[in-house]
Formats: structure tokens, sequence, C-alpha cells
């Protein structure tokens, strides 16, 4: 179901854009648009905070030999492979025209198109489940935003919290993280590159002791993204 409340609203949107969601609910959600002004606004800014990240991820291609080895492993009757092929090839097209619609989607549904972030993270794993990450973004005011890239899984009573570190001093609270993966606070000074943001497991309600408890399960760094 598609929520009414703009913050849920917003988080949706920026699962969607990342490609996470559940194959339902992202055909909901694109059923929904037709008629949805703040599902399609809120799309459409994600869409556009989130492009500088592709400077963040090297590109890379895929081992020549991987087909044959997909190839080696299907069935031998020549008719199925010929079909997968030709799906594969349909399925690429598909999703260049999807992405070429997406762009230009961001640009006529977005009003008043947000600015971009003045710098960005990915908070990785450093233990645990490699699936989960956390994007971060802030601006030249300190502003930050951090949102879950797939589903935190956090027992009842533990909390995450959000930490930053400049250098060598010791790192600062930014306070617990919602059970729901968005957090939106401000940092202790102006950004720069090189700022480190962390996530550690702490006790329910953040850490009893003003430094981190328990173990640092995320960490990224800040990159200016132009």
């Amino acid at each position: 179901m598609i929520p009414n409340d703009l913050d849920e609203l917003d988080v949706l949107a920026g699962l969607f854009v990342l490609g996470t969601l559940e194959p339902e609910m992202a055909a909901e959600i694109t059923a929904a648009l037709a008629e949805n002004d703040d599902l399609r606004r809120a799309i459409g800014r994600w869409q556009q905070r989130l492009a500088p990240l592709d400077r963040l991820v090297p590109k890379a291609e895929p081992p020549a030999e991987l087909w044959q080895a997909i190839e080696a492993q299907l069935p031998q009757a020549s008719a199925p492979v010929i079909q997968l092929q030709r799906r594969l090839r349909g399925w690429r097209f598909t999703a260049i025209g999807a992405a070429a619609l997406a762009a230009t989607l961001a640009l006529f549904i977005t009003l008043r198109p947000p600015p971009t972030p003045d710098y960005l993270a990915v908070l990785t794993p450093l233990t645990g489940d490699a699936s989960l990450h956390f994007v971060a973004e802030a601006n030249r005011s300190g502003q930050l935003t951090v949102l879950a890239v797939g589903k935190p899984a956090i027992a009842t009573d533990r909390s995450l919290e959000l930490w930053s570190i400049a250098g060598n001093q010791p790192a600062r609270s930014l306070g617990v993280i919602p059970r729901a993966g968005h957090y939106m606070g401000q940092l202790p000074a102006n950004p720069r590159d090189g700022l480190t943001i962390a996530i550690s497991l702490e006790p329910l309600g953040g850490s009893p002791t003003g430094q981190a408890t328990g173990p640092v399960l995320f960490a990224g760094k800040l990159v200016a993204s132009n």
C-alpha cells in the first residue's frame, strides 16, 4: 500500500529508485505513478539526488567467459539456450529504454529540482550481512541525510547509532537511526572530504557513555560530489 505520510513516501521512493524493493511493491509503485503526484515528485528527487553515486562505484565489465560458464550449466538442448539469449537481449534494450524514460520523467515531473548534495558517502558493512548498506549525503551547511539500502534487522533491545569521525579526533554521536532506516540530522561541523560516517550497534536508545560501546557495523567517507 502506498503511504500517505510524506516522510514514509520519501523513504519508499528512495528504495524504489535504488531497486531494492520486492517486485510486488515495485509494481504497485509503478502502477500508482500516473495518479500520485507526491510519489512522482519524490521519485524524481531521488533520481537526481543519487545520480552522483555513479562516480563512487568503479565500472566493471563481466568476464568474457561468463556466458560460456552459464551456458555449460544449462540443459543441452539448443532451443532453450537460443531462447534465453534472445530474452536477455530484449531485457537489455528494455532496461536502456526504462533508464532513458526515468531520466526524462525526472526532468519533467519535478517542478523545482532539489540541489545536488555537496558530499556523498556509501557506508559499507564491516561485519555481517553484505546485502545491507547505507547512503549518506550532506550539504555544505552540515545537514545530513542517511538512508538504508536494504532492510535493517535490529533486535528490539538494540539501536543503530550514527557517528562522525574527523581525522584522529574522537567519534561524535549524531543520534540514533530510526528503525525505518531513514535519518535526517546535523553534523557538528561543516563537512569536508574524508570525514568518516560510521554506524555502531548500541543498547536501545543509544550509547550510555557518549562513545561507541558496541561493534561498528558500517562506515564510509564523505566525498565531494562536484
